[in-house]
């Protein structure tokens, strides 16, 4: 209470998902290291990391959560969500799909805004972001919330940033 009474701010919780191999990791400590390169390595269980937004007092609490089956645990207290795609391996939007139609309509995520990110985007002639939107049938979905996408690659630093722009104004814009 004294932090909050005190003039400090308070980190805003977010959740980064999305299937294996998809690029959370990377995506988490090229916000925290923007710039610098990072060997990432497959999560575990799961990573946590404060990520400093563009603007001053911008804060954001990063859960990067690699167990589908056991991240409901990490819903509580969420005021955002982060879920990566792989842009090199869109053969699997059914399953995420699927998964997308679980997490939204858990009674925590309701109505939290949602950053999509396509990573890998240097490895493929990935497909438009209109028909991933078709696809995942998000105009159903996701139709309770606010969305962005971002797309990021690996050889081109500066859309991380661009990423975390947008999710600072999806978390910060109420």
């Amino acid at each position: 209470m004294g932090g909050v009474c005190s003039g400090y701010s308070v980190p805003k919780k977010v959740l980064l998902m999305g299937p294996k191999g998809s690029g959370k990791t990377t995506l988490l400590y090229g916000w925290c290291l923007p710039g610098q390169e990072t060997m990432a390595v497959p999560t575990q269980s799961f990573n946590v990391e404060m990520v400093y937004g563009v603007r001053n007092g911008q804060m954001l609490l990063m859960w990067d959560i690699s167990d589908i089956s056991r991240r409901r645990q990490f819903y509580h207290g969420t005021e955002a969500l982060v879920y990566l795609l792989d842009a090199s391996e869109l053969s699997n939007l059914q399953e995420v799909q699927a998964d997308l139609r679980v997490l939204l309509r858990d009674r925590d995520m309701k109505g939290l805004p949602l950053l999509f990110v396509l990573s890998k985007a240097d490895l493929n002639n990935m497909y438009s972001i209109p028909s991933i939107e078709k696809e995942l049938d998000l105009e159903n979905i996701a139709a309770d919330r606010k969305y962005d996408w971002a797309t990021i690659r690996q050889d081109e630093p500066t859309t991380f940033q661009v990423a975390l722009q947008k999710l600072c104004s999806l978390v910060y814009s109420k």
